[in-house]
């Protein structure tokens, strides 16, 4: 998909300039002396040198007839961010704001006086995403044209690194390090590469407005951000909303062509059950990726209808091995016949590796037929997580 590159108007904003050696609330708040123009041969246009062109996620599959056993030495890779099928996936369109246009005023302050930006960490419900938001309206009665909002934000590990900026038309966020020198604005989307590990930018409708959405990768360290009006005359597009910590999951599913659970067994003019081992689909994500998947569910479509494989089978079991785990799963059958086979609470891990298929058929009382034969045939479906900013936008 095709990132939007969002190169703002420059800002204009007018402050008087001088050196902050402490950054506490009073300091801040008291002297106004904060930077927000200057420097700019320190800062770069980040959309054109962190952030791709394209946001990729295609991946590569391979269906092989292997035998089970060989599992033994599939690939197994855990989730960066250990999501799992219990993660609650985001999604903008249910994003909505607090209507207390002054609920800045209402978090708490940390011992210098600033307001400490939340933290998300793999979500399992709203009541999370609630706690973990931090939003303002910059036409509250706390906001000042020369000092903004303020909230520190300190990043401490790898994979609790990203914030996820949400700005209306008229708000803009500053990024300052811990020595209050400018690393970032919105206005021009610039910043001091050194400080950003990623960047990503594109525009999202949210609570029926349209919000320039930013995600940032961000080195550790302890960081001021400030956010400001463009327009201080003016009541409306004021609102912005961030999460800092792990990015936003988003729920994505993809079907795979490659046939699975493809087998014709025939008869053996004894048995009353037969299990055949079928195919085994090896997925490949793009290079250097696998961690940033979450497999949260599995679904098998039966295709075997056309082969009217009831005739002289009474049921089938259908079982697979995710490469998240070293045994057969027994899928659930949704329906009747031809029904979808689903797999609602598969272990936990990345969705890259080998998933091995086999069948059990249990063959009609009294079967006689000498050629009796059932053919049975699936297409997998994945239900996975991926990491908004850094796989999908």
């Amino acid at each position: 998909m095709k990132v939007k590159r969002l190169l703002g108007t420059l800002l204009t904003v007018t402050l008087l300039f001088g050196q902050v050696v402490t950054a506490n609330a009073a300091e801040v708040g008291g002297i106004n002396q904060l930077n927000f123009e200057a420097e700019g041969a320190n800062l770069q246009n980040l959309s054109s040198d962190l952030m791709d062109d394209e946001i990729q996620y295609e991946f590569t599959e391979s269906t092989g007839d292997e035998d089970v056993s060989a599992l033994a030495e599939t690939r197994r890779t855990s989730n960066k961010y250990m999501w799992n099928r219990n993660t609650y996936a985001y999604d903008f369109s249910w994003q909505t704001w607090s209507s207390n246009r002054e609920v800045y005023s209402t978090y708490p302050k940390n011992s210098e006086g600033f307001v400490m930006g939340g933290f998300l960490l793999n979500p399992k419900g709203p009541a999370d995403y609630n706690t973990a938001l931090r939003e303002g309206y910059l036409n509250d009665s706390a906001y000042a044209a020369d000092q903004g909002h303020f909230y520190q934000n300190v990043v401490s590990s790898e994979g609790s690194n990203y914030v996820t900026f949400m700005l209306e038309s008229n708000a803009h966020v500053f990024i300052f390090d811990n020595d209050l020198n400018l690393i970032y604005r919105s206005t021009d989307e610039a910043g001091v590469t050194s400080y950003f590990t990623s960047y990503y930018s594109t525009k999202k409708t949210i609570a029926g407005n349209s919000n320039k959405v930013i995600c940032l990768g961000m080195t550790t360290g302890n960081y001021y951000f400030v956010f400001k009006a463009a327009d201080d005359t003016t009541t409306s597009g004021c609102h912005y909303g961030f999460y800092s910590g792990q990015p936003l999951p988003i729920a994505q599913t993809t079907s795979f062509s490659d046939p699975t659970h493809y087998v014709a067994i025939k008869w053996d003019n004894h048995s009353m059950s037969q299990t055949v081992t079928t195919q085994t689909l090896t997925i490949t994500c793009p290079s250097g990726t696998a961690t940033e998947y979450a497999l949260t569910g599995v679904k098998f479509i039966d295709k075997s209808k056309p082969f009217a494989n009831h005739t002289y089978a009474s049921s089938i079991d259908y079982y697979y091995t995710p490469p998240t785990a070293g045994y057969s799963i027994h899928l659930t059958q949704t329906g009747g016949w031809w029904s979808d086979l689903v797999d609602t609470t598969p272990p936990s891990g990345s969705i890259d590796g080998s998933y091995a298929t086999k069948v059990t058929v249990h063959w009609v009382d009294n079967i006689s037929y000498i050629n009796a034969r059932c053919t049975t045939m699936t297409q997998m479906t994945l239900d996975y997580l991926v990491p908004f900013g850094i796989i999908v936008g």
